[in-house]
């Protein structure tokens, strides 16, 4: 049965120490549906920290966030350590990115790591900062009822500011030299 189960809104603002090195923090305002999230919304803060790494033309990168939440008013803590590979720009002309990601969160109120998502999509670049990602997902829950989820999803992301050189992005003479 297919049915909305989340909506999810927030801002963040990101720091690129180095090429490959980045922090950042956000908020974000999740609206779930009752019968299915077990609660009607979320309020949620977070801190984070990236690593990303380019072989040939893949990005393989790691995000450790850790969050404070307030679920229906119960504040909870977590912890979310995810790893992705990504294909920059595979189809050049469609600005098309493949990717795959591993993510396991870490409880506090259970003490254990209790949730796994295996994700793969697309992403598509609509303008200079827009980005359009569509996904699939499989989460595995040993706490929730059912403790499998699929899940299909679309995400706009829009950057606002200056924005960074992506670690795996060639420089013109790097690109002239590779198409030879």
């Amino acid at each position: 049965m297919s049915q909305l189960e989340e909506e999810i809104t927030g801002a963040s603002v990101a720091y690129h120490a180095k090429r490959y090195l980045s922090f950042g923090a956000g908020y974000l305002y999740e609206g779930g549906v009752k019968a299915l999230t077990g609660h009607s919304h979320e309020n949620r803060w977070y801190a984070e920290a990236s690593v990303a790494e380019c072989v040939h033309h893949f990005q393989f990168s790691n995000r450790a966030r850790s969050e404070v939440r307030w679920v229906a008013g119960a504040r909870r803590e977590r912890y979310r350590d995810k790893v992705q590979v990504s294909r920059r720009n595979l189809i050049r002309l469609a600005h098309l990115s493949p990717y795959l990601s591993w993510e396991d969160l870490y409880y506090t109120r259970y003490d254990q790591w209790n949730r796994k998502r295996y994700t793969t999509g697309i992403q598509v670049r609509l303008a200079h900062r827009e980005r359009l990602k569509l996904f699939y997902r499989y989460q595995d829950d040993l706490r929730s009822r059912p403790h499998d989820i699929n899940i299909m999803g679309v995400t706009l992301h829009v950057r606002i500011g200056r924005q960074p050189k992506p670690p795996c992005q060639q420089t013109q003479s790097e690109a002239a030299h590779s198409s030879r």
